[in-house]
């Protein structure tokens, strides 16, 4: 009799997936790969990786204060106007929240992307699981067989180079558990987690005008509402005359 088997990769493979966890619960994660393409042929490009993942970034202003976190699955935004998604693409919902990040290390592959000559980045993460699906989440990342998912949420400029469509980082803002990958092999197996995406497309020039606006209108005092303001009014100074893309 013929047997039809499918199993996962790393049963496929007999290897091991274990997930490094710290004595105070954090597990260390892939959240993403940058300078390179995801599964829709889009490039992710970052020159300058210090101004968007270091420590004066919104990401590392962030984690010095304590407040990264990732939400469960990307933030539902169906019906929302442009200005209502821009502020949703930058804040953090607490009661939604999946895991907190404390930490970030951006780590070159020894891998030189062949479109532009750039070094190809891992971004690891150590994440601990929080709120309602604090369990399933420990569950899945204990278990050697599942694949933890994680999608990054951004602003990029979006440019046809070549043929090959560009997105050219304006600002990080966090990474949230998803359901499904976008970044070839940034999965569990590379030390958990992979990139959904997702992406949504503005037309007008003043998208951070409407944001910074948008965010100071909204009454929130906290720390992280100020940074996140001060970091874009500083972006948009540069760029004024240029699209930009939330994509997450």
């Amino acid at each position: 009799m013929n047997v039809l088997k499918v199993q996962s990769k790393v049963a496929d493979k007999n290897t091991k997936a274990t997930v490094i966890k710290d004595d105070n619960g954090y597990y260390k994660v892939t959240l993403g790969f940058l300078n390179t393409y995801n599964k829709a042929g889009v490039f992710y490009r970052l020159v300058d990786y210090d101004k968007f993942l270091g420590k004066n970034s919104l990401v590392g202003k962030r984690i010095d204060e304590g407040i990264l976190i990732g939400e469960d699955n990307h933030p539902n935004v169906d019906g929302f106007s442009e200005l209502e998604l821009k502020r949703r693409t930058l804040f953090l919902d607490k009661k939604n929240a999946s895991i907190h990040i404390k930490a970030i290390e951006v780590n070159k592959t020894g891998e030189i992307d062949k479109t532009f000559n750039l070094p190809v980045y891992q971004i690891f993460g150590w994440i601990k699981p929080i709120g309602d699906t604090k369990q399933v989440m420990i569950d899945l990342l204990e278990c050697e067989d599942s694949n933890v998912s994680f999608s990054l949420r951004s602003v990029v400029r979006q440019n046809r180079i070549g043929g090959i469509l560009v997105r050219d980082f304006l600002l990080i803002s966090t990474w949230d558990t998803v359901h499904s990958n976008g970044v070839k092999n940034a999965t569990q197996w590379n030390a958990a987690g992979f990139e959904d995406d997702m992406t949504i497309v503005l037309d007008s020039i003043n998208d951070l005008d409407d944001v910074v606006k948008g965010f100071e209108s909204s009454g929130m005092t906290c720390k992280d509402g100020v940074c996140t303001i001060e970091h874009i009014k500083t972006e948009m100074s540069n760029q004024r005359h240029i699209n930009t893309i939330y994509d997450w």
